[in-house]
């Protein structure tokens, strides 16, 4: 194998690792926004209820 061959499959195997920490921190990414919008949505939904169970507050 020639020294050039070496240097690119290295800097090939660099690139990979680059794109699978890219990769996992995208993923990382997507899962609080999941959580987030989950966490908003119970939040709204607990809001609809006490609102429910409590009309009278809600006028004052």
């Amino acid at each position: 194998m020639k020294l050039a061959e070496l240097f690119d499959l290295s800097g090939m195997e660099k690139n990979a690792e680059r794109l699978k920490k890219n990769a996992k921190r995208q993923a990382d990414v997507a899962k609080a926004a999941q959580a987030r919008l989950k966490m908003l949505k119970a939040q709204q939904q607990l809001r609809a209820a006490s609102a429910d169970l409590s009309p009278a507050a809600s006028t004052v």
